[in-house]
């Protein structure tokens, strides 16, 4: 598959009740970042890399989400899967799963960005997840990877200050695996992501620098992380 003719999920429907100290009432994807929306450094990277269609997966604040986004940006088509009520990560992908054209859709959490050649997951016609190295894994739990580069295991969030590998929130998956998701309200990282890993069907691909804006401390550290250089580490 080459992205152009792979769909994006992008997951967009959260309520961003911890980032309410710094930016009130307002959808997380759309916090500004150096004056940008977050949401656009996104689109951005991904008409950059030569995808063309995006689905939003949204639910709180969705229209003032297409307000700002629309129907067109830059290259890219973007469509809009509305949840009436909350349903996880996994429930949303469950519900947008009619809107996705391509054999394999390329997954993305919303509030997080992470540098890397999206193709190489997409390429590999298998389900993949993006998998990176960070100096303190506390904040998000961690994977294991086998020597053979299969996911072996997601680790629980712990208070402990030391580096590893943390889920990335970047998937590849092929259409025909969301069917197994189950019906109503889930998530994509405790019921369905250790499904596939435990049936060795998850692969890990190595991404470099990451971000998320899930914090008012992490949401203040992508300022600087943006007004820097980030595709010359790209791997």
């Amino acid at each position: 598959m080459s992205p152009n003719q792979t769909d994006v999920l992008l997951l967009a429907g959260g309520l961003g009740t911890r980032l309410r100290p710094v930016l009130a009432d307002r959808q997380k994807i759309i916090a500004p970042v150096l004056g940008i929306p977050f949401i656009f450094y996104l689109l951005n990277y991904l008409s950059d890399q030569g995808f063309r269609r995006v689905v939003l997966l949204v639910g709180y604040q969705a229209h003032l989400v297409h307000s700002i986004v629309g129907n067109r940006y830059q290259r890219l088509q973007i469509d809009y899967s509305v949840e009436e009520q909350p349903l996880g990560t996994g429930g949303a992908v469950l519900h947008a799963l009619s809107l996705i054209k391509s054999p394999t859709a390329l997954i993305l959490n919303g509030d997080s960005f992470c540098v890397a050649d999206y193709s190489k997951l997409i390429h590999l016609d298998r389900a993949c997840m993006l998998v990176t190295s960070v100096s303190n894994i506390s904040r998000f739990g961690s994977v294991d990877v086998s020597q053979n580069k299969l996911v072996s295991s997601f680790n629980e969030k712990r208070d402990c200050n030391q580096p590893g590998l943390i889920n990335a929130g970047v998937y590849s998956i092929p259409t025909v695996f969301l069917h197994m998701l189950p019906r109503g309200k889930s998530s994509l990282e405790r019921d369905f992501l250790p499904q596939l890993a435990a049936k060795q069907l998850l692969h890990a691909v190595y991404g470099g620098r990451f971000i998320d804006i899930g914090t008012p401390r992490s949401y203040h550290e992508a300022q600087r992380f943006f007004s820097g250089e980030y595709d010359d580490v790209a791997v």
